[in-house]
Parts: structure tokens; C-alpha cells; sequence
């Protein structure tokens, strides 16, 4: 009986006429509010009876089953009266049944938080405008957080428009101010680079302007904005919500980056169709026969000058070797990329050849040339934000992995975050470019994994998976995506092995606990 009042579990223990029997100091705080009563006396009462709608149905059924088929039971529910998220695990007593409460609304909030930025990742990935980005953002924080007053604002020139806002009853949200990228709350967090959190304006003695909020959160996206996000009561934001409002923004950051480097890749493909192109023409043996006078200045001469020489005065041997092999196989056109090593010009270039007679490239072909260090450049700056992109799940406290998937369906991995790395690189070799099946033990059953990339939806499963600190019980999600036309995934590890391993240790507490009640 000691055990019981001293454990920081909720127990209850009733009867098979649903009368409360035994309950811990714990127990009877929550009782006592779900069954919205003031009483002291909970022992003897009938549980069912006395329960609000909203606990009573899922706890009646839990019991009802456990007493059934006298084995343990374990269901999650959420208790209006406490407006908290419970596991409550419910094992069969000679005289009844035996229920534990765990609040676990933490748990469960993030959980929600995750899944919902998953999606939103997927989203802001897909989106090619800035404005269109801001949008998910505030619809993501009044949709999945909760929180009726948001603006987006992005920098544009020297000031931080509102580029997306949120329109809560009264509009106050509607009409905000554009600011200068140092001015107010916005400028100074994104001149600081981190998130300021107000938690009471009143007592601050700072005005937003809109009276019905009284605690304010602001969050830099990068360099490119801030997101601001007002609550309705003093100290209005959770430890959760505050980490899932970072983890957006740096979705947020790595969506802006992205877009503008694709937006300037555009840009650049266009003005390259309206530039007059480096062109060249080469004879079956290889000769010049025209070249146009931007291609001779690359090589340091004057057009005449280059006109009858030989493509390997020019060259590297290797490069065009290569390119006679590919001529060779028949092909009438084709596109190549070549370094300044391999065809001295100075810049990485693309060239597209074409066969002078159709059916017979090795009589001759004739070639544009086309100077790409400023898209080499922009691809791998487009490279550079993908893995400020990637960066999300990096800072993931569960361990993620991104894989590719090859044409048979196989997993390949591209990247894994520091948590990965200490529970799966069990062997201390690099994971990178491995098959993930050699580094975490596959599925027996891959119907669902196979059902969702035939969908493109999220998966979502429950599992054992042996890790360097032995076998430990996981959710994992998985999310599909595409890049350039590649299949990837992103994976979360969710590690529920405490949970598990708690909800043994209160089995094996409540057979001493029944072994105590039958002797007293």
C-alpha cells in the first residue's frame, strides 16, 4: 500500500461493480477532476457513473476488456477536464481491474507538431514563390499550432514587408505595419539571428497594436524574414510550440533559399538564348573548319588563326577521345558538359553537338558551345540550400535518415543526422552510400512501405530495431519526396523504448501489488 501512494503514477484500483476500491494521493487529483467533483471521499464510488463524457467511454471499454479476457490492456485518451493527453494501462485484479495513468500530452504534442511539419516540408519544397512559402507558414501555425495571430514578413530592399498574414476574428492581424530591417521586434530578431520571446506586453509596457494579445514570439527565417506569432494570454507559449515554430522556420529558410537560386537559374537559362554562343565545326579527321570569333578569343586567338588546326591543338587528348567513342556508338546529337581542363576555355562549358549529315556523326559535326560557370555555380549553391533543407532533420532529436531510391527500389542512404550515427553506426563505418537495409535491420513486412511510394503518401509504423545500445522499440515515419527526378525518402526514428519499457515495469509492479492485495 506504501508503494502505491508513493509512486508518481495515478492508480486506481475497482471492483466488478465499478466501485473505486483502492487510489493513490496521484489518483485522486485526477479522478477528482474527471469526475468534475470536489468530494474527497473517491473509495467507494462507482467509477462509471461518475466519470464526465469525455473520460468515461474509452476507460469503461478498456476495463470492460480487460476484465473480459483477463489480460492487460493499454489505451490513450485525452481528459477534457485536465486538457491532457493519458496512457492509461489497465491489468485484471481477482476483485477487479488495476489502471495506471502516465500523462504523456508532451509526447503527444509533439508527435502532432512533427507529423504536421513533415507535411508542410513537403509543401514549402513544392512552392516556387516567396509569398507562396509565406503562406503555408501562417497557415501551418493557425491550422496545426493553434495560434490566431501570425505574420510572415520578408525582406524586400531595406524594409520587411508582410508578406502572408493570419485574419482572426476582428481582423486586428489584417493590417500590420511594414518595418525597416532593423526596426521593431522583427528587425531586431532578425538583425540578432534568434528567436525574442515577450511573455507579457503589459508588463514589458510594449504596444503591438492589437489588444487581445498579451505575449508575442518572433522567429528569423534566415536572412530572408521573421515569423511573428501573438498568443491571447500572458506566457502563451508552450516549450513545444516554441521548438516547433524554430524547426518551421528553418523549413521556412531553407524553401526562401531555395526558391531564389531556381528563380535565378531561370534567369540565367533565358539569357543565355538571347547571347551569341561560342560555335565550331570539326571535319571527319578532327579539323576546324569554322569557328566563330568568341570561341578563337577563349583560346587566345583570332578566328583565322584557329581555322584548319586539328580539335587536339585545343583539347585535352582523354576529352576528345572520349567524345569520338560516343560519336562512334551513332548517335546524330548530344549533349556534354566539359571542365576547363578538358577543353581549355577557361570556364566549364556545355556543348551540343549535332551530326553535319544525319546518320553519319563521324563525317563531321558541328557544335555549340555554351559557357556555364554561373549555372555551375547556381547548381551548386541549389545544392548548398538543399542541405540547408536537409539541415531540419539534422536537429531532429529522434534519428533521421535521407535514402535514395534506386530502380529496384532499393534504399540507398544520402544522409543521416548525429542521432542516426550514434544508435545505427553500430560498426563505426560511414553509412553514407550504403544500402539502409545494412545498417538498420529491415521490416519482415514491406506491404505498407510498398503501398506508400505506389501513393506518395507517409507511412507510419511500429517497431523493434537493434541499435548500438542493444534492441530498442521505435515509431517510424516515413515521408516521400522527389529531387531532379530522383526518389528519396526522409525517415524518423521515434524512440518509444522507455515507454515500453515502463509499461513492463508497471506489470510487474502490479503482480506484486495483487500479490500484496490478496494477502492483506
Amino acid at each position: 500500500a506504501r508503494s502505491i501512494d508513493r509512486m508518481s503514477d495515478w492508480f486506481v484500483a475497482i471492483d466488478d461493480e465499478w466501485r473505486v476500491t483502492r487510489v493513490n494521493e496521484a489518483g485522486e487529483r485526477v479522478l477528482r477532476a474527471a469526475m468534475d467533483s470536489d468530494e474527497r471521499q473517491i473509495r467507494g464510488r462507482r467509477l462509471c457513473e461518475s466519470l464526465t463524457d469525455s473520460v468515461e467511454p474509452p476507460l469503461r471499454e478498456t476495463c470492460r476488456e480487460v476484465a473480459r479476457t483477463g489480460e492487460a490492456a493499454t489505451v490513450e485518451t485525452r481528459f477534457e477536464p485536465l486538457d491532457a493527453w493519458f496512457s492509461v494501462h489497465a491489468y485484471p485484479d481477482p476483485d477487479g481491474v488495476s489502471v495506471y495513468f502516465r500523462e504523456i500530452s508532451t509526447e503527444k504534442a509533439l508527435q502532432t507538431g512533427y507529423r504536421a511539419l513533415l507535411e508542410t516540408a513537403q509543401t514549402l519544397l513544392a512552392a516556387t514563390e516567396p509569398d507562396d512559402i509565406a503562406a503555408t507558414v501562417v497557415e501551418t501555425i493557425v491550422d496545426e499550432l493553434g495560434y490566431e495571430h501570425c505574420v510572415v514578413r520578408l525582406v524586400d530592399g531595406d524594409d520587411l514587408r508582410p508578406a502572408a498574414l493570419s485574419e482572426p476574428a476582428g481582423g486586428e492581424t489584417a493590417t500590420r505595419p511594414t518595418y525597416d530591417r532593423d526596426e521593431g521586434l522583427p528587425g531586431e530578431a532578425l538583425q540578432r539571428g534568434e528567436p525574442i520571446e515577450i511573455p507579457d506586453l503589459d508588463a514589458a509596457g510594449v504596444d503591438i497594436g492589437i489588444p487581445a494579445v498579451h505575449s508575442t514570439l518572433t522567429v528569423p527565417i534566415g536572412e530572408h524574414g521573421t515569423i511573428s506569432v501573438g498568443a491571447t494570454e500572458p506566457d502563451g507559449f508552450s516549450e513545444v510550440d516554441t521548438q516547433l515554430l524554430e524547426v518551421l522556420a528553418l523549413v521556412a529558410t531553407a524553401a526562401l533559399e531555395r526558391d531564389d537560386r531556381l528563380q535565378l537559374l531561370g534567369r540565367y537559362r533565358a539569357a543565355l538564348e538571347r547571347t551569341n554562343e561560342m560555335a565550331f565545326a570539326l571535319d571527319e579527321n578532327g579539323d576546324l573548319t569554322l569557328a566563330t570569333e568568341s570561341l578563337a578569343n577563349r583560346w587566345g586567338y583570332d578566328r583565322d588563326e584557329v581555322l584548319g588546326q586539328n580539335i587536339l591543338e585545343f583539347a585535352s587528348r582523354e576529352f576528345v577521345e572520349s567524345l569520338s567513342e560516343q560519336l562512334q556508338r551513332g548517335d546524330d546529337a548530344m549533349t556534354i558538359e566539359a571542365t576547363d581542363a578538358e577543353t581549355n576555355l577557361g570556364v566549364p562549358v556545355e556543348i551540343q553537338l549535332s551530326a553535319i549529315t544525319p546518320g553519319e556523326p563521324t563525317a563531321g559535326v558541328v557544335g555549340i558551345v555554351h559557357d556555364i560557370s554561373t549555372l555551375a555555380e547556381t547548381r551548386a549553391d541549389l545544392e548548398e540550400e538543399q542541405d540547408r533543407f536537409r539541415y531540419l532533420f539534422e536537429q531532429l532529436p529522434s534519428p533521421a535518415v535521407e535514402v535514395r531510391l534506386d530502380a529496384d527500389d532499393d534504399e540507398r542512404i544520402e544522409r543521416t543526422n548525429a542521432r542516426f550515427e550514434e544508435l545505427f553506426e553500430v560498426d563505426d563505418a560511414p553509412s553514407e552510400g550504403r544500402l539502409l537495409s545494412e545498417v538498420v535491420e529491415p521490416p519482415a513486412d514491406r506491404s505498407r512501405d510498398e503501398q506508400m511510394l505506389t501513393e506518395g503518401s507517409t507511412a507510419e509504423r511500429r517497431g523493434e530495431r537493434l541499435t548500438a545500445t542493444g534492441r530498442r522499440t521505435f515509431i517510424i515515419r516515413t515521408v516521400p519526396f522527389g529531387i531532379g527526378g530522383e526518389r528519396r525518402l526522409f525517415r524518423i526514428y521515434i524512440d518509444i523504448t522507455e515507454e515500453t519499457r515502463r509499461q513492463r515495469q508497471l506489470e510487474m509492479l502490479h503482480r506484486v501489488l495483487r500479490h500484496n492485495l490478496r494477502n492483506e
